[in-house]
């Protein structure tokens, strides 16, 4: 018989090395009150308090961080300074947090230095990233979609954004990443492009789409990024951003129709003459007031916001009476803001109907010749200026043609030409490419309309249950790519956005890794993420080395 507890401490003697032979109670029992055995004991016993004493260290020193890593998280979710933290989590313990009280335990063994913060926040950084790029690597395809910015200290930045099929087969929007670049040469661009991608292990060949804002660097045919990143991937397709797109021919119509101009023009001096001056826009707010008339902004009209022309102009219909007294009230012939106004702004009596026939001091008697002098003409040159940017690839119009959602029923040779179109762009073999195309047309034949959109025919051949999988690669391919096809780069505008919240004007100073850790977790981590990601992050905190809070604890 051999004695277990005794040879687990190295207990020397028979019953730990090679037993004892006699099978008797009195020998057990003698066994059981040598000083060996009770040694041996002790230890044990020791053990086991020791082990309780580790557990509870460990219970509280994680759920310490663990409170920590929420009030990061809460910083940046409402973008405030993590110079807050400290007194954050003083305010907490104020209110009676326990596991807060236990960063702040010696002088030597503070968890609310920067140092700390700036660790958590790089842990759950990572591991935010690591969880995004594990997604992207296994969709089948994804996008990519990038802008240059410059910040509030005149730094470049190039902004990246992605857009893949999530496990779920769910369309997601993500960011990538915001480095410095040196210049905004298609060099440059290209190979900051390539080294970002390498660094994620996302390979450029499984790039299906490239979106930008259509800028000559990127969109050029002979040396921008668009030529030089489809010498590695033929098969990209590459777009210009359609609200872009929207933009160029609204301002080019604009230019083009002379009263509609003199129009812009007008708002445009009207909103300087009130935005610049304290004493102009309290004169306004003051007859506002008087008029009994909601008291109102001359609002700035852009042309990249395509709503803006109509609330600038709705403000000043609002606001007509009170704009007109000021004006009228106010010598402006010598004010260079005020100044275009002297033969713009209708005298006594004239009433017009519209801000646009106030600009353009039409009497309501010429009404009559609106529509053919101002109005026709505008959309005219509106619908040529959109015709003409408006034309996009032939793979992208091909691609387009996957949705059978439009028809009532799908015709055995639909789209035949232009599937065969895209075998060439993709390199996909001819004869494969149809036959898939042709089995998929009768396996959805009978669905609705709603089942044969393109997301929901992705989602019907990726269903693993199915085992559609392998008899449709290519056609899933394909319609991976289309989803995945950004047609805008607003998610790259939201990104800027933050950008401008984050390092702002108190902090301008902030280091280009820390904004990086800041706009992953901010765009990329909500709380369901966060609750996911934390254990991880706390398990890899704790061990990158001892942490003294262990020892404090105890």
């Amino acid at each position: 018989m051999i004695c277990q507890l005794c040879q687990k401490h190295s207990s020397v003697g028979v019953w730990s090395d090679i037993g004892c032979k006699t099978i008797r109670l009195d020998k057990i029992k003698e066994h059981e009150h040598c000083s060996e055995h009770l040694a041996s004991v002790n230890r044990e016993s020791e053990q086991e308090n020791a082990d309780k004493c580790n557990q509870k260290l460990n219970r509280n020193s994680r759920s310490a961080i663990k409170d920590a890593l929420k009030v990061i998280f809460y910083l940046v979710e409402h973008n405030l300074s993590l110079d807050l933290f400290s007194s954050l989590v003083d305010l907490n313990i104020e209110l009676g947090s326990c596991n807060l009280n236990n960063l702040k335990l010696a002088k030597n063994a503070k968890y609310t230095s920067w140092d700390i913060v700036s660790e958590l926040l790089k842990l759950l950084s990572d591991e935010v990233r690591e969880n995004l790029f594990n997604e992207m690597r296994k969709s089948p395809t994804y996008s990519l979609m990038v802008d240059e910015v410059m910040d509030i200290i005149s730094h470049k930045h190039l902004a990246f954004c992605a857009r893949y099929i999530d496990p779920e087969c769910n369309i997601k929007n993500a960011f990538i990443c915001d480095p410095f670049i040196d210049d905004g040469c298609a060099e440059t661009i290209t190979d900051k492009i390539k080294e970002e991608l390498q660094s994620a292990k996302l390979p450029l060949s499984k790039m299906s789409a490239f979106d930008s804002d259509g800028a000559a660097v990127l969109s050029g045919r002979k040396n921008g990024v668009w030529t030089k990143l489809k010498e590695s991937n033929p098969s990209l397709i590459t777009n210009h951003c359609k609200d872009h797109r929207l933009a160029l021919p609204c301002r080019d119509s604009y230019k083009n129709v002379k009263v509609v101009k003199r129009l812009d023009n007008t708002l445009d001096n009207l909103n300087k003459y009130y935005k610049y001056s304290c004493n102009h826009t309290k004169s306004l707010e003051n007859v506002q007031k008087a008029l009994g008339e909601p008291v109102l902004k001359v609002k700035k009209a852009k042309h990249h916001r395509w709503l803006s022309h109509g609330q600038a102009v709705r403000a000043i219909v609002t606001s007509y009476r009170a704009i007109i007294i000021v004006l009228e009230s106010n010598t402006i012939s010598g004010d260079p803001v005020g100044k275009p106004f002297t033969n713009r702004v209708p005298t006594y009596g004239v009433r017009l109907v519209g801000t646009l026939l106030m600009d353009c001091s039409i009497d309501v008697i010429k009404m009559d010749k609106f529509t053919s002098t101002v109005r026709d003409p505008f959309l005219t040159e509106l619908i040529d200026n959109i015709e003409t940017r408006f034309v996009d690839t032939d793979s992208m119009d091909n691609l387009a043609l996957l949705d059978t959602s439009m028809l009532e029923e799908v015709p055995e040779t639909y789209a035949v030409s232009e599937i065969m179109e895209l075998s060439s762009h993709f390199a996909i073999d001819d004869d494969i490419l149809l036959n898939e195309w042709t089995s998929f047309c009768e396996l959805i034949a009978d669905k609705s309309s709603h089942d044969r959109t393109i997301m929901a025919s992705l989602k019907f051949l990726s269903n693993s249950n199915l085992g559609l999988i392998t008899l449709y690669p290519n056609m899933i391919q394909l319609l991976s790519t289309a989803v995945v096809l950004p047609l805008s780069t607003a998610e790259l505008e939201r990104v800027f956005s933050q950008v401008k919240l984050v390092k702002c004007d108190h902090r301008n100073r902030m280091k280009q890794d820390t904004l990086q850790n800041i706009l992953h977790v901010k765009l990329n981590c909500d709380k369901q993420c966060f609750n996911k990601l934390c254990d991880k992050v706390l398990d890899n905190f704790f061990s990158t080395k001892d942490r003294k809070i262990k020892f404090y604890l105890g």
